[in-house]
């Protein structure tokens, strides 16, 4: 049997109404067979076969499937330039689509409307699925996937949580000339320091939130914690298409080195990790009560901690980017700010958070450009949104970028930072295309802990120190959109901040 025959019997036996589409080029074929090489002939039929496969799937199943979300043609790989595409594609009707990315069916849901259909049915429209796909990939067993279910909500409120997160990142400690961490600083003289944006934001917030959860002993246990984090969290959006080690080592790699530092954590008795905040050993308790391993309860605490420090340090570092390139707007916040903070460095965070609409507007705006969440549900059975029919084999994903650079909603110049937007329309941070943290089951609960991180890390290092480009004609770092991000986007690689720090007068 030749290729053609091969190739003839496979769609025949997957879709016989393919077969009349197929019937000139095979013919075409067979007849050129004694005078072309079996090669040449395999290179015609591929580039023929897809040709009539993307004309089939992207042109006319559309046609005879009319209830069914149209599909976006993807060679392309999936990314924030894919989305914009998309809206290009079909003429910005943000109606449901398809996308397939490694195999898989994703209904891309871009109307506020249609997101709120998602939001409220809860019944067949599920989060769990995608959780226990999540649980799976980390590495916990079925046993464990199953106790986590009949583990009902702590009652442990975040208030001990965000305390204790306040406490270590404002905590004067933290921003000693002295602390400044070492693995940002390039160079150092005495009144100055060369310090990368990006370092500073991450090791400082990185090490108050693991702190804050479980104290000194993880750090202790396996130094290395937040390098790793780091790896994982560039690459974590290649978890959520379930990409394997063959695809996603260096993730992978990273993910699994950390996790043995979790499992260790748990392992030891519980006398020597007092140090973790109640809501961690509340959870912690019942999970032991439900039966779980030091393995999987591991396992839980490694997720809970990629959920709350995966987004804040970068907020802060595009944020003081801003600021930085924007010298009007560096010294508006410093003047606003000051009035909350004391001649002894402390503040009042709530001072800070009632009385700075600056920052706020500065905030929401960073939020606003720089946000690419996405939000994810199973399908149960059959549900019908935005008017298109979403079937069990496919999942929906809600991507957020796209609503915040709608010119409709935010006006014509989206994909420009301006802070005047949120302070001239104070109604804006509550648009319903306004989506930072998500919405519906998936609204994130740790949006008051990051809000109050990103204020009092930017406050005091624009109240402690006196900030300056250490290259004024560098360009503003790029936004890397080549890749789907699970939060706030990260910089081009090669690209940063470098700063010289030296303390203000006022300290």
């Amino acid at each position: 049997m030749n290729c053609v025959d091969d190739f003839l019997t496979l769609y025949r036996a997957k879709r016989p109404s393919f077969n009349m589409m197929l019937l000139p080029l095979t013919n075409a074929l067979r007849g050129l067979e004694s005078l072309l090489p079996y090669t040449l002939q395999a290179i015609i039929l591929l580039t023929g076969s897809l040709f009539l496969w993307r004309l089939w799937k992207f042109t006319i199943l559309p046609l005879l499937e009319p209830n069914q979300p149209k599909r976006l043609p993807y060679w392309i790989p999936y990314s924030e330039a894919t989305l914009a595409y998309a809206r290009r594609y079909f003429g910005n009707t943000r109606e449901p689509f398809i996308l397939t990315v490694a195999g898989q069916k994703f209904y891309i849901i871009m109307s506020p409307k249609d997101m709120s259909t998602v939001y409220k049915n809860v019944t067949t429209l599920t989060f769990d699925g995608f959780i226990r796909d999540l649980y799976t990939t980390f590495g916990m067993s079925k046993e464990g996937i199953r106790l986590m279910w009949q583990i009902p909500p702590s009652n442990q409120k975040m208030a001990q949580i965000l305390q204790r997160v306040h406490k270590l990142t404002s905590g004067r400690q933290s921003f000693t000339w002295d602390a400044i961490p070492n693995c940002s600083v390039s160079a150092e003289a005495e009144k100055n320091k060369v310090v990368s944006l990006y370092g500073w934001c991450a090791a400082v917030l990185g090490n108050a939130t693991i702190r804050a959860l479980f104290g000194d002993v993880l750090l202790d246990l396996e130094p290395r914690l937040l390098d790793y984090f780091a790896i994982f969290d560039e690459e974590s959006w290649k978890l959520t298409f379930q990409l394997p080690p063959l695809l996603a080592g260096r993730m992978h790699a990273a993910k699994d080195e950390s996790r043995k530092a979790y499992i260790r954590f748990f392992e030891l008795p519980s006398e020597k990790r007092s140090g973790a905040c109640h809501y961690i050993r509340s959870v912690e308790a019942k999970q032991r009560q439900a039966g779980m391993t030091d393995r999987d309860i591991g396992i839980a605490a490694q997720m809970f901690f990629w959920g709350a420090n995966a987004n804040p340090s970068k907020v802060c570092f595009w944020l003081l980017s801003h600021m930085m390139y924007n010298p009007e707007l560096l010294q508006g916040i410093r003047k606003e700010i000051a009035p909350s903070i004391t001649k002894d460095n402390k503040f009042d965070m709530q001072s800070l958070l009632e009385n700075s609409p600056l920052l706020e507007a500065a905030f929401n705006e960073t939020l606003r450009v720089t946000s690419v969440n996405s939000s994810a549900r199973n399908i149960e059975v059959p549900v019908v949104v935005g008017g298109k029919t979403l079937q069990i084999d496919g999942k929906i994903m809600m991507p957020y970028r796209q609503l915040h650079i709608d010119e409709t909603i935010f006006g014509p110049d989206t994909k420009v930072f301006n802070v005047d937007r949120f302070l001239k329309s104070k109604d804006l941070s509550r648009s319903p295309s306004f989506k930072p943290f998500g919405g519906g089951s998936t609204y994130c609960s740790g949006r008051f802990i990051a809000r109050r991180q990103v204020f009092a890390f930017v406050a005091l290092a624009v109240h402690l120190y006196e900030l300056r480009l250490q290259d004024p004609n560098t360009a503003f770092p790029r936004m890397d959109e080549t890749k789907p991000t699970l939060g706030i986007m990260d910089m081009m690689k090669g690209d940063n901040v470098m700063l010289i720090v030296s303390p203000r007068s006022c300290t």
